[in-house]
């Protein structure tokens, strides 16, 4: 089974309601469109876990409160077009204050791909607006808040998409299933 690790946490928005960002990586607020940031691919892809195709299990011990990793697989689906066929799986384990201002579970696994045309999803360093659409400008520039709910952009009112699966603690081990 493979297991996420610290090296795989992708940044934090545990502290008092800021991010604390990995040092390795480098993520900007929502306005980060620049020719360093491609449409495709997530910010921080150097720290995504590679899991394999199909049905897998992934340990997710390591992932504290407030943080986020990425999980990527090869994907044959279409809606993976945009993002080189690549299914990026983000992974957000909810502090306690997060999981009463967003409800919903104590892990939030969503599709880092844009509901409007498919593009990358990544982190920002708005904690009351963390992941955005890499396609900025024009009639893009969709932004999601913590329950993956679209609140500004071409996607405002569209949800993230979530993968099946999921999340079971047995002892001291979280393992995320994925289907």
């Amino acid at each position: 089974m493979p297991t996420l690790t610290r090296r795989h946490v992708l940044g934090s928005f545990a502290a008092a309601g800021a991010v604390a960002l990995c040092p390795a990586t480098a993520f900007a607020s929502v306005e980060w469109k620049s020719p360093q940031v491609g449409d495709t691919m997530p910010v921080g892809e150097d720290q995504l876990l590679e899991i394999g195709e199909g049905p897998v299990s992934v340990d997710i011990t390591a992932l504290m409160p407030g943080e986020v990793a990425v999980l990527r697989r090869p994907s044959a689906d279409a809606a993976y077009l945009n993002t080189g066929g690549l299914q990026n799986i983000a992974l957000h384990r909810r502090t306690d204050a997060q999981m009463a201002d967003a409800g919903g579970d104590e892990y939030y696994v969503f599709n880092m791909v844009c509901p409007h045309r498919g593009f990358a999803i990544s982190l920002t360093t708005d904690p009351a607006r963390p992941f955005a659409c890499n396609k900025q400008g024009g009639r893009h520039g969709s932004v999601f808040n913590a329950a993956g709910m679209g609140i500004e952009g071409a996607s405002q009112g569209d949800p993230l998409t979530q993968p099946a699966h999921s999340v079971t603690a047995a002892g001291d081990t979280v393992t995320l299933t994925l289907s």
